[in-house]
């Protein structure tokens, strides 16, 4: 019976995250304020980028900040769910965050609410690494903001921050920094780079045709950046 509780809290989980993470911020921001489903407009993507381009530097901000908060309180809401009831004794609670989580990010990037058109996991990733451990998104958003200055393409920063983070939570698995935590109750095991390197790919697969312009050198360019 423990075996079916067990199963039942996992997949209740991954059901949750893919659920929160299929209300589009970006999709509901421009429908609700500007009366435009961005998907229709520009890149076609439901991300933060997309939304800046077409409704605006501060929609797009929004946008970015909700999307990266969502992920932020559902890992912090299992994992005080998972620490202070009996719930954390029927699973492995970071595996159960972890993949549930990652289920987020899929919902973000095909909400079943939006016709599975949705971002491109960058805000998953990001959320995902400030819920966890605030030193590895700070090392990720420094050099997000080196390649953007450089470079002036979003995509290629996007791609370069979120390998960052893949990176880096190898880095912390070494035996000497793993028992470091730098948020209280988060415990870093395997199962951390298993689901950033899976959150990682999804990133790089949805950013493929992104990638083929910037070896082209035709992705696209921003302009505000000096």
């Amino acid at each position: 019976m423990e075996t079916l509780y067990s199963v039942l809290i996992i997949l209740g989980a991954i059901i949750c995250g893919y659920l929160i993470g299929s209300v589009s911020t970006s999709i509901l921001i421009g429908r609700i304020f500007y009366k435009v489903d961005i998907r229709d407009h520009g890149s076609g993507n439901a991300g933060g980028t997309n939304a800046g381009r077409i409704l605006g530097k501060k929609a797009g901000a929004a946008v970015i900040i909700i999307d990266i908060l969502k992920m932020v309180i559902f890992h912090w809401a299992l994992t005080l769910i998972f620490r202070f009831t009996s719930l954390g004794d029927l699973v492995n609670p970071n595996f159960t965050i972890y993949i549930a989580c990652f289920s987020l990010t899929l919902g973000h990037c095909f909400p079943i609410f939006h016709r599975f058109r949705g971002g491109k996991a960058v805000s998953g990733i990001a959320g995902f690494a400030l819920a966890t451990n605030w030193l590895v998104f700070l090392i990720a958003f420094i050099v997000f903001v080196i390649i953007l200055k450089l470079k002036k393409m979003v995509s290629l920063s996007s791609i370069t921050g979120s390998l960052t983070i893949f990176v880096m939570s190898l880095v912390v698995m070494i035996p000497t920094l793993v028992d470091i935590s730098f948020y209280p109750l988060v415990y870093i095991t395997w199962w951390y780079p298993v689901f950033l390197g899976l959150t990682c790919a999804v990133l790089i697969i949805l950013h493929s045709s992104n990638i083929k312009r910037i070896i082209k050198g035709t992705e696209r360019k921003i302009t505000w950046l000096r």
